[in-house]
């Protein structure tokens, strides 16, 4: 008898949830460093996530049981949260059920979604510092600002995923992340190795700073001797963050000029700052303001750009070659 392979034996596997409701996984659509993702043929609404480290399992699947007894079904509307645990034939606790969350992109492919102009972009940042207050209000904290786990739908509609890897405490006891995305990762935990993180608010501000910046601006906000940081870089220079005002770069330039003295106020405060960075009411308040301020191009009813600005700045790229939001 041929001997069944590893890559298909979860296919032959019997899953159940506590209450032995029968689940069988069909495919795999995402496999990261602690295990992977499956479909379900019972319920397409729903999938599986089993781990596959071994070296973390059982604090990974301890945690995993945590996290669903803190399920929320407020929060569960914002993120992905373990809804039930799974268990194999033999009662062994192997991964967990969430939600399938399908037709979403990942804020890495924001400037891709053709149908959203900058007011979307601003309203995105606005819905994902109200979701990180919200965790903030439950005290469970982001540690990996990993963008490809930021999901967005064609309505603009902001969806968290990966939540397993989110710092909480349950029954007196805290469960960390265990490792952040280089390029989310503040200057006081730059030499931090891959283990065990234990972060505190402040620190993971860093990180909601970095994606309103990005999604605000298109921008990095550190450089080295005058250019951009290459992610991967990261870890080896000593973080600077850029003036913006002598920036040659026309495209660059004029994304920052578009910000208004508030929000380049607070990326101020959170770049050079290590102790105390904007929380994340101060960025809901002041991209609410920033928002009101937009206004409508005469051209084109696609570009919305700061009132405060004599021009529109997105017809001004166009002068160039530009193309933003056509």
């Amino acid at each position: 008898m041929e001997k069944l392979s590893n890559k298909n034996r979860y296919k032959f596997q019997v899953y159940t949830d506590k209450n032995g409701k029968i689940y069988h996984l069909e495919e795999k659509i995402g496999k990261g460093g602690e295990g992977a993702i499956y479909t379900v043929k019972e319920d397409d609404s729903i999938v599986v996530k089993l781990y596959l480290s071994k070296q973390r399992k059982c604090f990974l699947i301890e945690k995993a049981a945590a996290l669903v007894n803190l399920y929320d079904d407020k929060l569960a509307q914002f993120c992905a949260l373990p809804k039930k645990l799974l268990y194999d034939s033999c009662g062994n606790i192997v991964g967990y059920i969430m939600e399938n969350v399908k037709n979403y992109n990942t804020l890495y492919d924001l400037g891709e979604i053709s149908n959203f102009n900058y007011k979307d972009h601003v309203n995105i940042a606005l819905q994902i510092a109200k979701i990180f207050d919200k965790l903030y209000d439950k005290e469970i904290i982001i540690c990996d600002m990993n963008a490809k786990n930021i999901l967005i739908n064609n309505e603009g509609i902001v969806k968290f995923i990966d939540c397993d890897s989110y710092q909480f405490s349950y029954n007196g006891k805290l469960y960390p992340c265990y490792g952040i995305t280089i390029y989310s990762r503040p200057p006081e935990l730059k030499d931090l190795i891959y283990s065990k993180t234990y972060v505190s608010i402040n620190s993971s501000l860093f990180g909601l700073a970095i994606l309103i910046f990005g999604i605000l601006t298109r921008l990095n906000p550190y450089i080295r001797a005058g250019k951009q940081y290459v992610m991967a870089e990261f870890l080896k220079y000593e973080y600077q963050y850029y003036d913006y005002k002598d920036i040659k770069n026309d495209t660059a330039r004029l994304h920052f000029v578009n910000l208004n003295d508030e929000i380049r106020d607070l990326f101020k405060k959170a770049f050079t700052s290590d102790t105390a960075r904007p929380s994340a009411k101060e960025w809901i308040k002041a991209l609410e303001d920033y928002k009101k301020q937009l206004t409508v191009c005469n051209i084109n009813k696609r570009h919305t750009y700061n009132s405060e600005l004599n021009k529109c700045i997105w017809c001004e790229l166009e002068k160039s070659g530009v193309y933003l939001f056509g």
